[in-house]
């Protein structure tokens, strides 16, 4: 408990769950905590439970302080991704 794994060098959420997968396997982990931006954690939570299949996860997010205006197309872009996101595959 209080271990924190780096970050992988990822360019999406979705590599960011593949590339860290063999790492927590490989460390033997059974409880991944994934921290994520607040208006992110929709999409997070699914590719993770996705590509984490069968490992204990538990989301937590912080707090986006950007204008409304801006907070609002992050959500936009959010939904939709999750939307495209729930229509394909995201298995490793």
């Amino acid at each position: 408990e209080g271990d924190v794994l780096e970050p992988v060098l990822s360019r999406s959420t979705l590599e960011d769950a593949q590339l860290s997968l063999p790492v927590v396997v490989r460390l033997g982990v059974r409880h991944v905590r994934v921290v994520m931006s607040d208006f992110h954690i929709a999409r997070a939570k699914f590719i993770f439970e996705e590509v984490f299949a069968g490992c204990q996860l538990t989301f937590r997010s912080s707090q986006t302080v950007l204008s409304q205006s801006e907070l609002d197309q992050l959500r936009r872009h959010e939904e939709g991704a999750l939307a495209e996101l729930r229509r394909s595959s995201v298995s490793p």
